[in-house]
């Protein structure tokens, strides 16, 4: 009994992990490849220049790609579920902290950004 309990448990494990491990591949390279594309494309100074601003373009540029990644990466792990046999079991009592943690990483990055712009004399004209 406990060998098959060990079995599924690394098959949950792998699938899981996989998951997890091509999200945060998606978000590590995401962060520099479109400053890096711009760049190279020569469109860096137009995206810099229009009325938009560069930080909302590229905001919004992550946003997009980090839900075609949410998507992709959900197809893969139905695909993968469906292929191992493995159900996920998962409760809302973990996803609750989970949700928490990331507003209160946001919160503190707003924080951050906020007082980065307060005291940057770079800023200051």
């Amino acid at each position: 009994m406990l060998r098959l309990f060990a079995a599924e448990f690394r098959r949950s494990a792998l699938v899981v992990g996989y998951s997890l491990w091509t999200l945060i591949l998606f978000i590590l390279a995401e962060v520099s490849a479109d400053a890096q594309q711009e760049a190279q494309s020569g469109t860096l100074e137009q995206v810099c220049l229009s009325p938009f601003g560069l930080t909302r373009i590229f905001v919004l540029r992550s946003l997009a790609g980090m839900v075609w990644m949410l998507l992709t990466n959900g197809v893969v792990l139905g695909l993968l579920l469906l292929i191992t046999g493995v159900q996920l079991q998962v409760s809302a009592w973990v996803l609750i902290p989970g949700f928490m943690i990331t507003i209160t990483v946001l919160a503190w990055q707003f924080v951050g950004d906020g007082l980065r712009d307060a005291f940057d004399p770079r800023r200051r004209q």
